[in-house]
């Protein structure tokens, strides 16, 4: 029976080592606040193989009111390659053009230490992304 209880001790490490290896990437993720993106697809213009501009701003979510020189990565949803980096303006404004396909956007904002990570965008063509941050 003592044998029997050693194993069963044994395998349930074990499947909690895997558990806690396995959440080490979520972890990160958790830790990161959400933000609120909103986006609007712009009319199509230029070439046809140009790839997709994103012009985006960051702002306060309880005053609209934006966020200078937060810096933001334009990271591809399917392998979590940062694709793009740029910090925004006095408007909160950043630009940044990329291949069309899905991303989310990882923002650090002066002063905080925590990134903040939005939900996913589908970018097909040009874009406006209005990056809403509850600070």
């Amino acid at each position: 029976m003592k044998k029997h209880n050693f194993m069963l001790a044994s395998l349930l490490i074990l499947v909690g080592m895997g558990a806690i290896t396995v959440s080490c990437k979520k972890e990160q993720v958790i830790k990161s606040r959400k933000a609120q993106v909103e986006v609007v697809t712009l009319k199509e213009g230029g070439e046809d193989d140009d790839d997709p501009i994103i012009q985006g701003r960051v702002k306060k979510k309880h005053n609209f009111a934006p966020i200078d020189n937060a810096y933001v990565e334009t990271i591809a949803y399917s392998s979590d390659n940062t694709i793009r980096t740029s910090y925004t303006d006095s408007d909160g404004a950043f630009e940044h053009q990329v291949p069309a396909s899905i991303y989310y956007f990882r923002v650090t904002v002066p002063g905080e230490s925590t990134p903040i990570i939005t939900d996913t965008v589908h970018v097909s063509s040009n874009s406006s992304v209005t990056i809403l941050i509850g600070l």
